[in-house]
């Protein structure tokens, strides 16, 4: 099944295979990583927030406390402290 990028919310992964949550609420299973994903999003607006997700930043509504984001969808994310102050 083909992934369209543009419509995914956020990915969940580890080092063998990944998940893809799309907007429209279809969960799609990804054959890479969560770093060849990251290597291969790098152009789009797809950046790694902790060590299991890549977040569309398109979709990206708010911080909120303890280091977390909120996205559309409502999910919530931790955010690295490094990466926490160029949200």
């Amino acid at each position: 099944m083909q992934v369209d990028y543009s419509d995914v919310l956020y990915i969940l992964g580890n080092i063998q295979s990944c998940f893809a949550f799309e907007k429209n609420g279809v969960v799609s299973q990804i054959e890479f990583s969560l770093a060849e994903l990251q290597l291969r999003l790098k152009e789009s607006n797809f950046i790694r927030v902790n060590n299991y997700t890549l977040i569309n930043t398109r979709y990206y509504i708010r911080k909120e406390k303890w280091r977390t984001i909120k996205m559309k969808d409502g999910s919530l994310h931790k955010v690295f402290r490094r990466k926490w102050n160029t949200l």
